[in-house]
C-alpha cells in the first residue's frame, strides 16, 4: 500500500473516530477534515436536490449537519480497512460501506419536529405535496423510533479529497442507503 494511500484511509480513520466519539468539545478539530469553502459538500441520505433537503454546501452547513449527527442520530460503523481508495495526482477518492445503529431516538423528536416545520413552510411546493412529504417523512420516523435499540441500517460512503501542501481535505462526501 502506497503512503498516499495509507494518508487517505488515516482521514477516513479520523473521520470515524469523530462519529465514535461525537465530542462537540472537539467539533471545530474535527471539521478541518472539510476543505474550509463555500464549495465543499455533504449529501446526507435524503438529498434529491440540490441545496434542498440534506444537501449542504459550505463549510458552516457541513458544520451544522455534523454537530446534529452526533447530537441525534445513531451509532455509524464505518469500514475504514475495507475502503477502496484511488488517487491520481492530488486528488482522491474512496468508497466504503458503513452501518447505521439504532441508539435511543426520543431525544431526536425535537429535532424531526423542526425538520417537519421546514417542510410545512416550504412554499415551493403545493399544500398537497408538503402534506405528503410530511406524512412519509413522518411514517419513516416513527418506523424508525418503533425498532429495537441496535437495528442497522446498511450504507455506503463515498468521498473525494483534495491535497492542499500536504494534507488530504474532503471536498465532496456522500451518504447514501439502499432504497430496497
Amino acid at each position: 500500500m502506497s503512503n498516499e494511500i495509507q494518508e487517505i484511509r488515516n482521514i477516513l480513520q479520523k473521520f470515524q473516530d469523530g462519529y465514535t466519539h461525537r465530542d462537540l468539545t472537539r467539533l471545530d478539530e474535527f471539521i478541518l477534515l472539510f476543505e474550509p469553502s463555500a464549495e465543499v459538500e455533504m449529501i446526507g441520505i435524503g438529498a434529491s436536490k440540490r441545496g434542498g433537503y440534506e444537501w449542504f454546501e459550505g463549510i458552516d452547513k457541513i458544520r451544522e449537519i455534523i454537530e446534529g449527527d452526533w447530537k441525534y442520530w445513531g451509532e455509524v460503523n464505518i469500514d475504514v480497512d475495507g475502503a477502496k481508495i484511488r488517487s491520481h495526482n492530488n486528488v482522491a477518492w474512496l468508497s466504503t460501506t458503513c452501518t447505521l445503529a439504532k441508539t435511543d431516538l426520543t431525544e431526536s423528536i425535537p429535532f424531526f419536529l423542526d425538520l417537519v416545520k421546514e417542510k410545512l413552510e416550504d412554499e415551493s411546493k403545493l399544500p398537497s405535496e408538503r402534506m405528503n412529504d410530511i406524512a412519509l417523512f413522518s411514517t419513516n420516523r416513527l418506523s424508525d423510533m418503533q425498532r429495537k435499540i441496535g437495528h442497522t441500517w446498511p450504507q455506503v460512503i463515498t468521498m473525494v479529497l483534495v491535497k492542499r501542501e500536504k494534507s488530504w481535505q474532503i471536498v465532496e462526501l456522500h451518504w447514501s442507503i439502499p432504497a430496497a
